[in-house]
This record gives C-alpha cells, sequence and structure tokens, in this order.
C-alpha cells in the first residue's frame, strides 16, 4: 500500500510541471533540411 501511495504522490508532481511552448505556426510553411548519418553515409532530407 506504500509503494502505492508513494507512486500515485510522484505521478501528480510530475503533472504538475508545465509542457514546453510550441510555435507551431513557425513551421507550417517554409522548407527545412535535415542531414543525418546512416552506416557511415551522410543523408538530408528536404522538407517542402
Amino acid at each position: 500500500m506504500k509503494k502505492i501511495t508513494s507512486l500515485l504522490a510522484l505521478l501528480l508532481l510530475c503533472s504538475c510541471f508545465e509542457s514546453p511552448e510550441r510555435e507551431c505556426k513557425d513551421f507550417k510553411t517554409g522548407k527545412f533540411q535535415f542531414d543525418y548519418e546512416v552506416d557511415g553515409v551522410k543523408k538530408s532530407t528536404t522538407f517542402i
């Protein structure tokens, strides 16, 4: 019972933190490039 109470208290405390602000409007338009490496080969992806 003590473990359940501790877990519940921990979950309640964690849920009180504010989530990071997201500025989705800034990313709805535009062109974005993402560079990554797979098996030693560099690759690039462009989102339009």
